[in-house]
């Protein structure tokens, strides 16, 4: 009971965002249970009392439903009243329905998901689940149903043909801070973190083709078996081969058609030409061709293609394909890319912040991070190599963190025209478009350009997005047949304790700049002048990959090999590594986190006592919200096992918090100490 709490309490107490159930926020604080557990009744299913009458009058559901019927899910919001409905159903079943279902109700379950009111989810990993539990939530009242009843024509009753039984357990009043509320509420997210997204290629289709709607689904309907039962992983490696060839075709002005003959299957061959017919591709038997210009220009418009070969990285973004490696070392060209670098990192002189080193060191490493972002996908495959398939953690995708006016969408994009040249500007994400479906869409473009997001707000930072995507970013959707682009972030939210934590990279963006002219025109002059530097980055980054580097790997830190890179074009260039670049991990060098707390406990804004069970009890002499406390305990290792008790912050083991803070005293540049950080230092 203590996990699911303490879980409950980590998703929702920072913000109040709505996860599986609502806003949950169990409070500690003893008080009178006003709810009302009721007997539990068992019915049996008839065409009189069919399956679907025990949900009448609740608004929002969850189900686990062994079989269901499509065209059922819509009569649960036109007949039944529900507003919200999240369903976990069969994949194999829904799929042999399609040719038998009206376009009309895949339009309609279509519409739903699109305004957010339904979330149809399939079994991941082959796993089938058989249970038969509904979950129906209106105000003060809840409801648990659990029986042998699918929701097909037979199973709900409405047939009369088959016998079934359900048991209904009712919980009256704020039945969310009942335990068993929270216990069913932990089964439940087993099932739906163990299922994935399903009908969102029909969503992203109605979007993106200008049929009309109808249209695109009866195409859609007309498409039979599902894109599960295709071989996804040789589906993705020949939309990534036809796409890399056409990349390299596009670079010859004399050739006009990519064409590729492979000896796919039917079921596979079919599934590559319904993703890549709208951007013109078209079949004969086994080959497969397009006209090479317009099909990148089609692809391109959705998302920038860059893949890596042998000796050169290429990338198509607008209506050209450019090569982004030298052919050979220009000396100034080289000085050149790195004083452009050093000219934005020192924009930091004319920005207020704690400590100057520790900032310009994290621009640079964020600089760093893109540089070598390509090339994670190799980091990938080499890690796989070194420490065997089973290894499943891939390269840490990266979180930007600062609050308004400290730079990070200029930051943002600096770095990608680092990647494309001055002239080539893609933008970032924004946190509309920032889900699991979207990025996964996104991944399947097959490119090593990151998926960038600007300003990701609190509200995705629950397990519905953030963590649902982080988790499966690298250990579920990569594969070793097509390029993975990797994840970047901004925002104004630290990295929550938790899973995250230990599955991202964060970088502080510890600066506030004046909103003045002069700092304006100063930033964007440094962004209009071209930097060189990714051409002779990407060629040394290559020899090197060419030459072997298993030697160097190191599994906590992916941008190691950039970093030797880095080093060695300081010395071609002849300039001396400043002391602002980052030799090691950032987060090895200086724990910004811990120069946050040495300074709030210095400043007197945090008060400390070790109490009788030699626990140490952190309290905030600002009467700091529990929204507040949250973020400030976020900033504290997971290791160090941080938990909130109301308005204070309770550590177990003094002597690893203060060990923490010692790591960071060499960067804490202060006249003198308080007596207050003095004497917590002793333990």
């Amino acid at each position: 009971m203590g996990n699911i709490l303490e879980k409950i309490e980590q998703e929702t107490s920072t913000t109040n965002e709505r996860n599986l159930w609502g806003d949950l926020s169990p409070d500690i604080k003893p008080k009178k249970p006003e709810f009302e557990i009721l007997e539990s009744k068992i019915f049996r299913v008839t065409p009189q009392r069919p399956l679907q009458t025990h949900i009448e009058g609740f608004t929002e559901i969850r189900m686990v439903m062994y079989v269901q019927r499509v065209d059922f899910i819509v009569d649960l919001f036109d007949l039944y009243g529900i507003e919200k409905a999240e369903i976990i159903v069969g994949d194999s079943v829904v799929t042999k329905n399609r040719s038998s279902t009206e376009p009309e109700v895949f339009l309609r379950l279509a519409k739903l998901i699109e305004e957010g009111r339904l979330s149809v989810r399939v079994p991941k990993n082959n796993r089938t689940f058989h249970e038969k539990w509904i979950l129906a939530e209106k105000d003060n009242e809840f409801s648990d149903i659990f029986g042998t009843a699918n929701l097909t024509s037979r199973g709900s009753g409405i047939s009369g043909k088959q016998s079934n039984q359900v048991r209904v357990r009712n919980i009256q009043g704020e039945y969310k801070n009942s335990e068993e509320y929270l216990e069913l509420y932990d089964t439940y997210y087993w099932y739906h973190s163990n299922s994935e997204e399903y009908l969102d290629e029909l969503v992203d289709l109605l979007k993106k083709d200008d049929a009309p709607d109808i249209e695109v689904v009866e195409r859609w309907v007309s498409y039979t078996g599902s894109s599960s039962s295709a071989d996804v992983t040789k589906v993705h490696a020949i939309i990534h081969e036809f796409q890399e060839r056409a990349l390299n075709d596009s670079t010859d002005p004399d050739v006009i058609m990519t064409e590729l003959t492979t000896e796919a299957n039917e079921a596979v061959l079919e599934e590559v030409v319904r993703i890549l017919a709208p951007a013109g591709l078209q079949r004969d038997g086994r080959k497969i061709r397009a006209t090479t210009r317009p099909f990148l220009d089609t692809r391109v418009s959705t998302f920038p293609l860059m893949t890596v070969n042998d000796d050169f990285v290429s990338l198509r973004v607008g209506s050209e394909t450019i090569n982004r490696t030298a052919s050979n070392y220009d000396v100034a060209e080289i000085q050149k890319g790195i004083n452009g670098i050093h000219s934005y990192v020192e924009t930091i002189d004319r920005a207020s912040c704690k400590n100057p080193r520790f900032a310009k060191m994290s621009i640079y490493e964020v600089m760093l991070y893109f540089l070598t972002s390509p090339f994670h996908h190799a980091y990938m495959k080499q890690g796989k190599r070194i420490l065997g398939w089973e290894y499943q953690r891939g390269p840490k995708p990266l979180a930007i963190y600062g609050n308004t006016k400290n730079g990070k969408t200029y930051l943002l994009q600096y770095c990608s025209r680092l990647l494309t040249g001055s002239n080539n500007k893609v933008a970032a994400y924004d946190d509309d478009g920032f889900s699991a479906t979207k990025v996964k869409n996104l991944l399947t473009w097959s490119s090593l350009f990151p998926i960038i997001y600007d300003d990701i707000s609190d509200s995705k930072w629950g397990k519905r997005y953030m963590d649902q995507i982080v988790r499966s970013y690298w250990d579920n959707w990569w594969e070793s047949g097509k390029n993975h682009s990797q994840l970047i972030v901004t925002s104004n939210k630290r990295i929550p304790q938790g899973q995250l934590k230990g599955r991202m990279k964060e970088v502080v963006m510890d600066a506030r700049f004046e909103d003045n002219t002069a700092n304006i025109t100063h930033v964007s002059k440094i962004m209009s002048e071209e930097n060189p530097i990714f051409l002779y980055f990407s060629k040394k980054y290559l020899e090197l990959l060419n030459n072997g580097v298993d030697d160097k790997y190191d599994h906590t830190d992916c941008m190691n090999i950039g970093r030797l890179v880095m080093m060695e074009l300081y010395e071609i260039a002849g300039i001396e590594i400043p002391d602002f670049f980052p030799n090691q991990p950032l987060e090895k060098v200086v724990d910004g986190n811990g120069l946050d707390w040495l300074s709030m406990i210095n400043n007197g804004d945090v008060n400390w006592r070790v109490t009788p069970q030699k626990e140490l009890y952190l309290s905030f002499t600002n009467n700091e919200d529990r929204y507040e406390v949250n973020r400030q305990m976020d900033l504290i290792p997971e290791s160090i096992g941080p938990k909130r008790r109301g308005e204070k912050i309770i550590i177990p083991v003094p002597s690893e918090f203060t060990s923490w803070l010692r790591n960071s005293l060499p960067m804490f540049d202060v006249k003198r100490y308080s007596r207050n950080l003095k004497k917590l230092l002793k333990y």
